[in-house]
């Protein structure tokens, strides 16, 4: 996720200075850091067997692992997703980033921020019960 970060640092640093490398880095930066954030979290899920993954089906279990996984992983997809959007819009001028491209980074970054507060504040980066 930090790689989104620098990506939408980047984007500002060309809407800011019209600095076409910073356009251009940040277009060669956001597949891979798409395929890694994807593959993180296709690593998350295949890990979380056992107990979280038996929390996480169980209606009645109040853990922070449940939490974790009900809203962690879909959210990580949507960020992933509006990063993979942003770099589908630059495509065709991938040193002047669209509008679009920048509205879609934004978003990500937004909802990138949000997530990583909302973990922070609710403790839940270990798994634990909350009995």
């Amino acid at each position: 996720m930090i790689l989104f970060g620098s990506i939408a640092a980047l984007d500002t640093l060309y809407l800011a200075k019209q600095a076409v490398w910073a356009a251009d880095l940040s277009f060669g930066l956001l597949p891979i850091a798409c395929i890694l954030a994807l593959g993180l979290i296709l690593y998350n899920w295949l890990v979380s067997a056992g107990r979280e993954r038996t929390a996480l089906f169980n209606a009645n279990a109040r853990t922070s692992a449940r939490f974790a996984h009900l809203w962690h992983s879909p959210l990580a997809e949507v960020i992933t997703l509006m990063f993979a959007f942003s770099w589908w819009f630059r495509r065709d001028t991938p040193d002047a980033p669209s509008g679009i491209a920048f509205l879609f980074t934004l978003i990500g970054l937004c909802l990138m921020i949000w997530l990583g507060t909302r973990q922070g504040i609710r403790g839940v980066m270990g798994v634990a019960d909350s009995r």
